[in-house]
Formats: C-alpha cells, structure tokens, sequence
C-alpha cells in the first residue's frame, strides 16, 4: 500500500505541468513570512523544554492560537517543526537554529531578511524606475543611512549580520591559517562576530573592529564575550 502511494505521488510530480510548477513556485513564498512570523514571536525559544500545543504558544507570544496554528502548520508541511497526534508542535534539527540561544542561531537573520516588506513590494517599482528600493522607500541612495534613520531597524540589520556570520563564517578559522597574522583588521564588521571567532583561534593576534557609530556597542558586547579588551580605544582588541 506504501508503495504504491509513493509510485502516485511520484507519478504525480513527474506530470507536474508548467503552470502548476509556477504555482508551486509561487506558493513558496508562504515559507519565508511563515520563518519570519515565529522567529519574531521566538517560538523556537519557546519550544526549546518541550512541545506545546498552539492555544499555549499563543498564550506565552501574545498571539491568535488560530492563526498561529496555521502557520505552524506551514512549517510542519516544509519540515521545520513537527506535530504530534495531540496536535503539540516540537522542535526538529531544522528548526534548532530558529533559537535565540543556539550557537549557530539564525533567528535575527530571519527577522531581517523576511520582514522588509516595505522595501519587497517595491521590486515592481524598482524595475520600472531603475532606483533601488530603498531610495523609493526613504529617498536617499545611501543604505546604510536608511538603517541609521531608525535604530531600532539599525538594531534589526546588525543581529542580522552576526547571525548570518554565525551560519557562514564557522569554517573560515578552519580553513585559513592565520598564525602569520599579527594584527588583524576588520573593515565594516558590524558587531565584530567573524574577528571574535578568529581571535578566539589565535590568542596572541591582536584584532581591530571598525564599523560605524550604530555598530558600536553590539561589537563592544560580542568582543567582550569573546574574552577580550579594548586595548586602544573601543575599536581596537
């Protein structure tokens, strides 16, 4: 019987026609707002001591257990979490990284790069214009002041970057000798999460973080955490 569900269902995608692969196509962008939407309520944080039901993890986000239900749901089809029998929803490997405390966390990464729709519904506009988003959106040209507008979307970009360099930059100390290196400069290194790796790596160098005044404190944190102190100032280590 499992067979030959499986031979239908592979049957079925193979007759998939080229309007239904579009549809497909399109209906994935149901994913990354769904990513977006428990990462801000930090459901993953929630979930970390064990399944809950959605009426619960409605209760401790603040949310509609209905429609939070639905968009877990979502995440259970694309494999993100899963749901038991009594309808409680648990944490997979996938899933792990959406957690505020996990060593390769991604959750303010996904904040950020699936919350922008104000500057995503502009892509139309933007083409037809040849201007970027942010400039139809702010009216300067300049990104990095359209983030300094508003720190508490500054705030937003920067965790974004750390947790994106949690997920790539892991392997760089791996891959790259850097015991020749006494003085290591890292320019526009937001809060400082790839050098406080690599000086965590090599002890004796000596780090310098140079970002702008929005970066300042989250690198002075990140260093700190790291087990080192400014030696000259706050941007050098």
């Amino acid at each position: 019987m499992a067979t030959a569900i499986r031979k239908r269902r592979s049957s079925a995608r193979r007759r998939l026609t080229p309007a239904g692969k579009l549809l497909e196509m399109m209906a994935m962008r149901h994913v990354p707002q769904a990513l977006h939407v428990v990462a801000v309520l930090g459901v993953a944080d929630v979930l970390a001591d064990g399944p809950k039901s959605s009426d619960e993890l409605a209760h401790v986000t603040g949310s509609h257990a209905r429609t939070l239900y639905r968009v877990l749901r979502t995440l259970v089809a694309a494999g993100v979490f899963a749901e038991d029998e009594a309808g409680r929803f648990r944490l997979t490997t996938l899933s792990q990284p959406l957690r505020s405390d996990a060593a390769d966390s991604v959750r303010a990464a996904s904040i950020f790069l699936s919350g922008e729709s104000e500057l995503e519904g502009l892509l139309v506009d933007c083409v037809r214009s040849g201007k970027t988003a942010i400039e139809l959106a702010s009216g300067t040209t300049n990104w990095i002041e359209y983030y300094r507008q508003e720190p508490a979307r500054a705030a937003v970009f920067n965790a974004a970057m750390t947790a994106l360099s949690n997920a790539h930059y892991a392997g760089v100390v791996d891959a790259y000798d850097f015991r020749l290196i006494r003085k290591l400069v890292d320019v526009g290194g937001g809060h400082g999460r790839l050098i406080s790796m690599i000086l965590t790596a090599y002890p004796k160098m000596r780090g310098v973080l140079s970002d702008l005044p929005h970066a300042f404190e989250g690198g002075q944190r990140t260093i700190a955490t790291a087990g080192r102190r400014p030696a000259n100032g706050w941007r050098t280590w």
